[in-house]
């Protein structure tokens, strides 16, 4: 269910920038870039978690308390607009930190090309799911719940750097992935539907 929901948050970005070129926005271009990089990431993921799959019909399903109430895509956008300018201001420090007899392109990015992708990839899901989030209040619930889905794992997978950046605090991080297995419960009821609207 994750991954149909990071899915479809990319498609509906996807027809996002599809609409900022059709004005002629000259911001579209390198998030164009950075989609596409990002989203034959996922596919790689995705083809790989299927192939995991297959085969094995062994499935668990955990019953948590409704945590989701805490989370509202305001909140959520904050969430990584904080993130997105935490992760920017220490690519900034390291290169200033940065010996100056470093001259050629290999020797500085491996000195700060992990802290680059990193801060990179955190603008661009800030930037996805500050658009989403407005395109989400027009949509039905299962619309809303997929792109809440896609952010919640977009945090999980970056929890223990926000964490200890005192983005979130250990309570949340703890009720984080039981909200994502409710998330997935719920929507599974819709994916038929979800998939069909997509065609």
């Amino acid at each position: 269910m994750v991954q149909i929901a990071r899915t479809i948050t990319f498609d509906l970005y996807t027809h996002r920038l599809q609409s900022l070129f059709r004005i002629g926005s000259k911001d579209a271009r390198p998030y164009c870039f950075g989609i596409k990089a990002l989203y034959t990431s996922h596919s790689i993921s995705t083809m790989m978690e299927c192939q995991n799959i297959i085969g094995n019909c062994d499935v668990d399903i955990v019953h948590t308390d409704r945590t989701l109430n805490m989370i509202q895509f305001a909140n959520l956008v904050n969430l990584f607009h904080q993130r997105d300018v935490k992760r920017s201001k220490e690519l900034m420090s390291r290169l200033d930190r940065m010996p100056k007899n470093f001259k050629d392109l290999d020797t500085v990015l491996e000195y700060a090309g992990t802290l680059a992708i990193k801060a990179s990839v955190a603008h661009l899901e800030y930037t996805m799911i500050r658009e989403l989030a407005e395109i989400s209040t027009t949509h039905t619930s299962p619309i809303n719940q997929l792109v809440l889905l896609d952010a919640l794992t977009k945090l999980q997978d970056d929890m223990g750097w926000m964490v200890a950046h005192q983005l979130i605090n250990e309570d949340m991080a703890n009720h984080i992935p039981f909200m994502i297995v409710d998330l997935s419960t719920t929507l599974s009821t819709h994916i038929v539907d979800i998939v069909e609207a997509l065609r």
